[in-house]
Formats: C-alpha cells, sequence, structure tokens
C-alpha cells in the first residue's frame, strides 16, 4: 500500500515538472519569437531610414550637379554669344492745362467773425489725353470743397472758397492747388477787392 501511494506522488510530480517544463518552454519561445520580429522590425527600419538618407544625398548631388553645369553653359554662352537687341521707346510729354473760371476774381467781400462766405469757381482740365489729379493744402481762415479728387480729361470740377474768420481784421492767405506734378498758387483777399492772382504753375522737384 506504501509503495502504491509512493508512486503516485512520483507520477503527480513528474507530470507537473514536464507541465511546468512545457509552459516555460512555451514563454522561452513566445520571448525569441518577439525579440525576432522586433530585431527584424528596427532592421528594416533602418534599411529604410538609410535608403531615404542615401536617395536625399543622391537628389542633392544632382540638383548642384545642374546648378554647376547651368552655371558654366550659362557663362560660356554669356561669353560666346554676342547679341544685341534694339528697343523702340516712344513717349509723348504733355503739359497741365488747365483753367480756373470765372475770370480771375473772386469776391468773399466782408464777413462778421465765425461766420462763412462762399464763392465757387470752376476748374477745367483742358487736357484730352490725362487727367488731372488736384488737392487744395489747408490754411486757416479758408476752405475748398471738394478738397481734393480727380478732373477726366476735358472735364471740368466746381469747387467752392470758403471764408470763415477767427479773428478780426484783413486776412490774406495763399491757397495751393497741387495738380500732379505741378502746384498752382491761387491768392484769397477777403474784401471788397478780393482777388486771384494770374495762374502760376510751378512744377515740383
Amino acid at each position: 500500500m506504501h509503495l502504491i501511494q509512493s508512486a503516485i506522488m512520483i507520477s503527480i510530480l513528474l507530470l507537473y515538472y514536464i507541465a511546468l517544463y512545457y509552459i516555460i518552454l512555451h514563454y522561452i519561445i513566445l520571448y525569441y519569437i518577439i525579440l525576432y520580429y522586433i530585431i527584424l522590425y528596427y532592421i528594416i527600419l533602418y534599411y529604410i531610414i538609410l535608403y531615404y538618407i542615401i536617395l536625399y544625398y543622391i537628389i542633392l548631388y544632382y540638383i548642384i550637379l545642374y546648378y554647376i553645369i547651368l552655371y558654366y553653359i550659362g557663362t560660356i554662352v554669356f561669353n560666346f554669344t554676342d547679341v544685341h537687341a534694339e528697343l523702340a521707346i516712344v513717349a509723348t510729354a504733355l503739359p497741365v492745362l488747365l483753367t480756373v473760371s470765372p475770370d480771375s476774381v473772386f469776391n468773399f467781400g466782408d464777413c462778421p467773425l465765425n461766420d462763412r462766405v462762399d464763392t465757387m469757381c470752376t476748374i477745367m482740365n483742358q487736357c484730352n489725353i490725362l487727367p488731372v489729379t488736384y488737392q487744395f493744402r489747408r490754411i486757416a481762415h479758408f476752405r475748398a470743397h471738394p478738397s481734393s479728387g480727380k478732373i477726366n480729361p476735358g472735364e471740368t470740377q466746381n469747387i467752392i472758397f470758403s471764408f470763415n474768420p477767427k479773428q478780426i481784421g484783413k486776412l490774406w492767405a495763399v491757397m495751393v492747388l497741387t495738380l500732379s506734378l505741378t502746384v498752382l498758387f491761387i491768392n484769397l483777399l477777403p474784401s471788397s477787392c478780393s482777388q486771384v492772382a494770374p495762374l502760376d504753375y510751378q512744377h515740383r522737384s
């Protein structure tokens, strides 16, 4: 009876160690399989990176070679090819043709302090080709409306000059009208003999 129990125990222990062996062997095989795929992954990644690095330097080499060849070919063509081209340039210089009406007299008359007196003039662009861009500079006591704009060829623009005195006395000013690259000076005298001086064109430098 004792011998039978010993044999059973030995068989159980033997089966236990056999199962443990196979379990350990299974995990060892699984470990090596995983390790194999990890190593294979890094080897493939290494060769892919190496491929793109080599490809990058090959492309860079050919780009540099292309520009070197292009530079020397361009230098040779430039040095050994004498080509001349003639270009015809035609231009027309046009004067600024401008008239201010009516006549040359703008009478503001007498104006109470802080009141306003208006008078209108007409500017005509007599040039039939180019428009004229104008702008009045701001000065004390006098205003021009509209103060800036563009007059198309052959057209006119009505300008309202306003005298709005802020102090007592006979006030004199020069209204400066800029026309493209030309400056026109207009004298404004707010009294019964107020007048505009004859048109004086001056080209700006």
